[in-house]
């Protein structure tokens, strides 16, 4: 993990703490991959400083969002 982008996506969630966001939303808004958002999202959830939830209301596929713990 990069500190700097770790700090970024830290950052930006702790800015919206209280909505549960995709890793697109936060990708696009970060200016990151997707991809590298997933990564970032999956270690945080590990070390459990935020939450995720899968969101079934997005259509014909889920979507994990996640939000600060």
């Amino acid at each position: 993990m990069q500190e700097q982008t770790l700090e970024l996506i830290r950052s930006y969630l702790e800015e919206n703490k209280w909505i549960f966001l995709s890793s697109n939303e936060i990708a696009s808004k970060v200016n990151l991959s997707r991809i590298t958002v997933r990564r970032y999202m999956n270690y945080l959830v590990e070390n459990r400083e935020i939450i995720s939830q899968i969101d079934y209301s997005t259509g014909d596929c889920s979507s994990v969002k996640y939000q600060k713990n």
